[in-house]
């Protein structure tokens, strides 16, 4: 961890990089800002915090599938990441309950998770809580300007999943295909969407 101290002026800016031991390139950077007036430990202690949560999420992510490393990219709490892993485990386990009850307890800690706040849509739908599930659904693709170009194709999907026609949906499926084919998710969508057109063949 390499860090410095700027002032400029009444402000300052307390920075931190996370280098790479073995090529010595900065790969993760952090900072914080505030103003002279104001006691600088505070400002060293959020940061310090930022970088402990994000070794922690690293490290928690490591033990994950593909899936999990490349979703939740902006996972800011490791206890909120903790109840997507748990939610993960419950969901493609089919204890719908227990995912619904993770997926809220991360999405409350943390509102950044729109990945697990789809799942947890998911999670409404499948059992048939179609009301439950259409009304996060909306809440949640109200929100696609804040996410990442995936998440916002993955949002189609579930909008889709919701509102839309399976043939619509696998439109959709096919526009993640085209950013990452070794997703497991994405293949779990393709056949959810050809199940309901009853093309067990491609399911």
């Amino acid at each position: 961890v390499y860090g410095s101290i700027i002032k400029a002026g009444s402000k300052i800016r307390v920075n931190a990089q996370l280098i790479d031991t073995k090529t010595k390139e900065s790969f993760k950077s952090f900072r914080v800002e505030g103003t002279s007036e104001e006691n600088i430990i505070p400002l060293i202690d959020s940061l310090s915090a930022q970088v402990k949560n994000y070794l922690l999420i690293t490290r928690l992510k490591k033990g994950q599938n593909i899936y999990l490393q490349h979703y939740e990219t902006a996972a800011s709490s490791p206890e909120a990441f903790r109840y997507v892993v748990l939610g993960n485990s419950a969901f493609f386990n089919s204890d719908y309950q227990s995912a619904r009850e993770m997926y809220s307890q991360a999405v409350a800690i943390d509102s950044n998770l729109y990945m697990s706040a789809m799942r947890l849509v998911l999670a409404y739908w499948n059992p048939g809580l179609y009301k439950e599930a259409k009304e996060l659904c909306l809440r949640i693709y109200g929100k696609k300007e804040r996410m990442t170009d995936f998440q916002k194709i993955f949002a189609d999907v579930i909008y889709a999943v919701v509102f839309l026609t399976p043939n619509e949906g696998i439109k959709c499926v096919n526009r993640l295909l085209e950013i990452d084919d070794e997703l497991p998710a994405t293949y779990y969508m393709f056949g959810f969407f050809y199940d309901n057109l009853k093309l067990y063949d491609k399911a």
